[in-house]
């Protein structure tokens, strides 16, 4: 974030932070399917501005690609349970 020479915060503060959106937009996914969610509907859900979205990631691809690492993260723990509790090879 960009700082004025007094170190305050230049610009508005940020509505939601990467993890909170990439929430929502995941949320948006499962409940419209990938393919029928407009950036448009996303930009709605959000409450920002389609080119908000933009100017963070390249389209709704890019969101796809981030939701599904994000949730393959989140399995990561669980690894440790498959066959039989030993660790995965």
């Amino acid at each position: 974030m960009r700082t004025g020479s007094s170190e305050r915060p230049v610009g508005r503060p940020a509505k939601y932070q990467p993890d909170e959106l990439l929430a929502v937009v995941t949320q948006e996914f499962i409940a419209r399917g990938y393919d029928a969610t407009s950036m448009e509907d996303l930009a709605r859900a959000t409450g920002l501005t389609k080119s908000a979205i933009y100017h963070h990631v390249s389209g709704k691809e890019a969101l796809l690609r981030l939701a599904v690492e994000r949730a393959i993260e989140s399995l990561r723990p669980l690894s440790s349970f498959v066959d039989g509790g030993r660790p995965a090879p």
